[in-house]
């Protein structure tokens, strides 16, 4: 059994001094490698005008540093950190979106990018106001991937919402399953409606 005695204790300067503790700060290669997975010249480009809401959570500097490497034009609300998250709960949604809504058509923004408190979560206004489910957005994910990438997309339902995809008849490939969209998106700058096309997702 482990004993007090035992235990070997330094503080936190001592470690530094003898080389025990070593301090590091991954914040640049972090930034860089996920700028070196897009496409930052066509981004650039398109002269982009942003809002980002981090509902009072930790993305704004990591998000806003990738935008503005961009050359995107970013705007920040709600971006103190507030462990009480302004008094509304940080998931976002068509709900809690409503003044990123407002602001991106009073403001003429391109896009709204609200994100949840930790940041592994997300919800997109158009510049329309209009609020686009993390659901579709993945599913436009998908539908480029497949349509401009010839990649292949692994699909499986971790959400109790309803599954934006519908099973074909597997008659259809015997080697795939093959998953039609039944939902309506959009190309906001044509602000028409758009289908998306027959997405091909293959078995692991």
């Amino acid at each position: 059994m482990l004993r007090d005695e035992d235990i070997n204790r330094s503080t936190y300067d001592e470690g530094l001094s003898e080389g025990k503790i070593h301090l590091i700060s991954p914040f640049n290669d972090y930034i860089d490698t996920i700028l070196s997975m897009l496409n930052v010249k066509a981004i650039r480009n398109k002269h982009l005008k942003i809002l980002l809401d981090p509902m009072f959570g930790v993305s704004k500097t990591s998000l806003q540093t990738i935008l503005m490497s961009a050359r995107c034009d970013v705007d920040v609300i709600h971006d103190r950190h507030d462990t009480m998250f302004g008094g509304r709960l940080p998931s976002p949604s068509a709900q809690t979106l409503t003044r990123l809504s407002d602001f991106v058509v009073e403001k003429n923004y391109d896009l709204g990018i609200g994100t949840d408190g930790d940041a592994d979560r997300l919800g997109i206004i158009d510049e329309l106001g209009d609020f686009i489910h993390p659901n579709k957005i993945m599913a436009l994910l998908y539908n480029y991937l497949l349509e401009y990438k010839n990649g292949k997309v692994v699909l499986y339902e971790t959400s109790r919402r309803p599954i934006y995809w519908m099973p074909l008849p597997k008659s259809m490939d015997k080697n795939a399953m093959r998953f039609q969209s039944v939902l309506n998106t959009y190309q906001p700058k044509c602000k028409r409606r758009m289908q998306l096309s027959v997405a091909k997702v293959v078995e692991a």
